[in-house]
């Protein structure tokens, strides 16, 4: 006959065959959601950060062609016409015609060439604005005198005195995971050197 005797090796062996206490998981636990909760902070800042930049990729890379393009046509038009506060019409010596609009309700900056459907330039306006000036009669160092273009009588008037066109655009860019995302002003005048009679 063969007996096997069970040895008794004290608390130690005892803690060892029942696994972990309570308050031992407990800490295990406040230690893990505590590193978890740094991972998680660390990439929601990471994507806000990212999207941040992305952001404000787009309102430079828009900025640019908007300002570029709108230039680029006003300092080769014949004429000008005022339309409204927010878009103006210019006229060239080949019979073309292209008008750029703001149209606040979509917070969009359009051209649109021989009346061909609208191009969207930039999008996400906050605010903008068209700015007249005449240089005529003004001395050569001095400063071009602003028009009226808020009525439809001044704006008569302008389209024949304006010399020089300034636009002022503030774009904004939300996204939900950015609180705030960075506003840039755009703001650039343009000579219309071809115009006749200015």
């Amino acid at each position: 006959m063969i007996i096997i005797e069970a040895k008794d090796f004290g608390p130690r062996s005892k803690r060892l065959r029942l696994g972990f206490t309570l308050a031992e998981m407990m800490v295990g636990m406040i230690l893990g959601a505590l590193v978890l909760l740094g991972v998680l902070t660390a990439y929601i800042f990471f994507c806000r950060t990212g999207m941040g930049i992305v952001q404000y990729s787009d309102m430079e890379n828009q900025a640019a062609a908007t300002v570029q393009r709108f230039g680029q046509d006003a300092r080769q038009a014949q004429a000008i016409t005022w339309n409204s506060d927010t878009k103006v019409t210019f006229a060239y010596n080949d019979n073309s015609t292209i008008y750029y609009q703001y149209i606040s309700n979509s917070g969009t900056f359009v051209r649109s060439q021989n009346n061909s459907p609208a191009k969207t330039l930039a999008s996400g306006i906050q605010s903008f604005a068209f700015i007249a000036y005449s240089y005529a009669n003004a001395a050569p160092n001095e400063e071009p005198t602003q028009l009226v273009i808020s009525t439809d009588a001044s704006r008569n008037e302008a389209n024949t005195r304006t010399s020089m066109v300034r636009i002022e655009i503030v774009l904004r860019r939300n996204h939900s995971s950015v609180v705030n995302a960075t506003a840039q002003a755009v703001s650039a005048s343009y000579v219309l050197r071809n115009k006749v009679g200015t």
